[in-house]
């Protein structure tokens, strides 16, 4: 079962050792909102807030794409992607209803081939 969204900025914040007061200070979100997202005790944040979280978390794409997933977000580059390109939002689509392990297939597929692009 996932981590829900607030769970997982906690166990960020204290995997890098930052108390709730320090993650506050450098993500410029006031305290008791950021206490409220960790305790669940809020709705979803939104999209600039998530971005702060993760840069003051210095976390890599993938993590903080995982913090939008969490969190019920679509990052404004995913939604335009999706948006702005048929193909690519045919694919999505296409894809509702396949198994983890099929969805992973091709997310491995894709990742080769842009290996071997590169």
């Amino acid at each position: 079962m996932d981590t829900g969204f607030g769970d997982k900025v906690r166990d960020l914040r204290k995997a890098k050792g930052f108390t709730l007061k320090t993650l506050a200070a450098k993500s410029g979100i006031e305290l008791t909102y950021l206490s409220k997202i960790e305790n669940s005790k809020t709705g979803t944040p939104a999209e600039d807030t998530v971005n702060k979280l993760a840069k003051a978390l210095g976390l890599d794409d993938l993590a903080k794409q995982e913090l939008f997933r969490l969190g019920s977000q679509l990052p404004a580059d995913f939604k335009k992607d999706i948006t702005q390109n048929k193909l690519m939002f045919n694919i999505f689509r296409s894809s509702k209803g396949m198994s983890q392990d099929e969805l992973q297939e091709i997310l491995d597929e894709i990742e080769r081939r842009k290996k071997a692009r590169n």
